[in-house]
């Protein structure tokens, strides 16, 4: 969930505080790799696989981060100004993604195309995608401005050295119009 509330953090960034949530709609899948449910949820994060067909996972779960990772970089509401049945056609029929202005972090750029990778399969684990953020964090942590920059420059090899996923193939799509990919946040 991201919120646009009041904190003192909030307001030095981007005007937003990004919190994990659970509306009431988890579901435990320590035993299977996969749920199948009709269960409602936020339409402009689902995976194309629980759009299509119920399917909730730990790949969907990544898909869903990569959504908010979006939402970080470019300060705009997924899929602003479309209906929910317009998202689905959008993701599901069209295939189309969320875009990246010129402006965005490359390294993070690249991270969240893979989490929001069309083929769960293709998607990285949350192990692999916390292998990535963990050296950034750190550098974060430290308050060394040469730090954090090393650590955002080495996301980008990080990102294309994982395993499991074509970075590759997660440019994939044209250019959309601006209506169709968000709404500033504020």
């Amino acid at each position: 969930m991201l919120s646009s509330g009041g904190t003192e953090a909030a307001r030095a960034g981007r005007g937003f505080t990004a919190k994990v949530s659970d509306f009431g709609l988890s579901r435990c899948v320590e035993h299977k790799s996969r749920v199948e449910t009709a269960t409602c949820g936020t339409i402009t994060h689902m995976a194309p696989e629980v759009l299509e067909h119920g399917v909730v996972s730990k790949a969907a779960d990544v898909y869903s981060f990569g959504v908010l990772l979006w939402q970080m970089c470019v300060g705009r509401r997924p899929w602003a100004g479309m209906s929910h049945a317009a998202v689905v056609h959008a993701v599901c029929v069209q295939q189309r993604r969320l875009e990246f202005g010129p402006d965005a972090d490359e390294g993070a750029a690249m991270l969240a195309r893979a989490c929001m990778a069309r083929d769960p399969e293709e998607r990285p684990s949350f192990r692999e995608v916390l292998e990535v953020l963990e050296p950034l964090g750190a550098a974060l942590e430290s308050g060394s401005v040469a730090a954090v920059t090393r650590s955002i420059a080495a996301l980008s090899g990080a990102v294309a050295a994982l395993s499991g996923f074509a970075v590759a193939g997660a440019r994939g799509g044209g250019a959309r119009a601006p209506e169709h990919v968000g709404e500033d946040v504020g």
